[in-house]
């Protein structure tokens, strides 16, 4: 596993003695990652919108040197068809709202969440595909469909599925 945050390690580091079950984990930026070796799959979720476009097609094309010939890269991501340019964070409603939630308790680390969470928009599943296959990909599977919550949630913001679809992708290294 790698992460750029030690939180999530030590987290899945906890979890993996738990269940007995071996991890590697290293602490690293993913484009300043070197893998000793190449791997076989590579798995994501919700990742690709913390690049901006340009950086994103970055990344597709780095995790391509990681894998294997044969590899594949499984990811699932949020759609925000109609998005604007640009990064996507809370705005102040949601913000106040999202605070309110938590209580005062947590009111300090909702409103740093708040303002830090976000993401960069993929509007489509043809934006996804293209940029995949313009690194070297090709795709096993893509497909789309909507997130659905229990009633009652109460939540609107950037980070949540809230009925939006997400996009589901196996591409593989030829």
């Amino acid at each position: 596993m790698l992460d750029r945050c030690a939180t999530p390690l030590a987290l899945n580091r906890w979890y993996a003695r738990r269940q007995g079950i071996r991890i590697a984990t290293k602490r690293s930026d993913i484009l300043d990652y070197r893998p000793r070796r190449r791997f076989d799959v590579i798995c994501t979720h919700s990742f690709l919108g913390q690049f901006p476009p340009r950086r994103r097609a970055r990344l597709i094309a780095h995790w391509y040197e990681m894998l294997e010939p044969g590899g594949l890269i499984l990811t699932i991501n949020r759609l925000r068809p109609g998005a604007p340019p640009g990064r996507l964070g809370f705005s102040r409603a949601q913000a106040a709202s999202f605070e309110a939630l938590l209580g005062e308790r947590h009111r300090s680390a909702a409103r740093q969440y708040a303002r830090r969470m976000g993401a960069w928009p993929i509007r489509s599943e043809a934006e996804l595909g293209t940029t995949f296959e313009r690194a070297g990909f090709h795709l096993v599977h893509l497909s789309a469909r909507p997130v659905v919550l229990r009633d009652g949630h109460g939540l609107s913001a950037p980070t949540t599925p809230g009925g939006a679809s997400y996009a589901c992708i196996a591409a593989r290294r030829p």
